[in-house]
């Protein structure tokens, strides 16, 4: 769901620094875990036919103001519901879950530089926990 994070002291990467990808946390199958920990299996309907959605959400540093701003984050995330319901997707969180979520996975990655969130959604059958 991320794509970049801080350097170590919250200073901000160089331009072009590699993304230390270990330390990133996201939102899979609705449990906050490591990103190495969020995989599917090659076996998945998305995966074998296409069949997932997806926006691409920019968020960028402010660092006079020490905040983090979010793009449009609920228009984002009706249009992934309008998207998923188009391939007759079923059980998306509401809007109002998706933008907490995602705003929750920034907060827990401290970012203090633009980030990118790519928050997917797929025919997947969900894991029971």
């Amino acid at each position: 769901m991320l794509t970049q994070k801080p350097a170590a002291g919250g200073a901000p990467r160089a331009a072009g620094a590699p993304i230390d990808t270990a330390s990133l946390t996201c939102l899979f199958e609705g449990r906050f875990v490591p990103l190495g920990e969020a995989n599917v299996s090659i076996m998945t309907h998305a995966f074998m036919y296409g069949t997932a959605v997806f926006e691409g959400i920019r968020a960028y540093w402010n660092a006079e103001r020490g905040q983090l701003y979010v793009l449009k984050v609920r228009e984002h995330m009706e249009r992934i519901r309008d998207s998923a319901r188009i391939l007759l997707m079923q059980d998306l969180p509401s809007v109002d879950q998706l933008t907490g979520e995602a705003l929750e996975v920034l907060r827990r990655n401290a970012f203090r530089e633009d980030a990118y969130v790519r928050p997917p959604s797929t025919r997947a059958p969900r894991r029971s926990a």
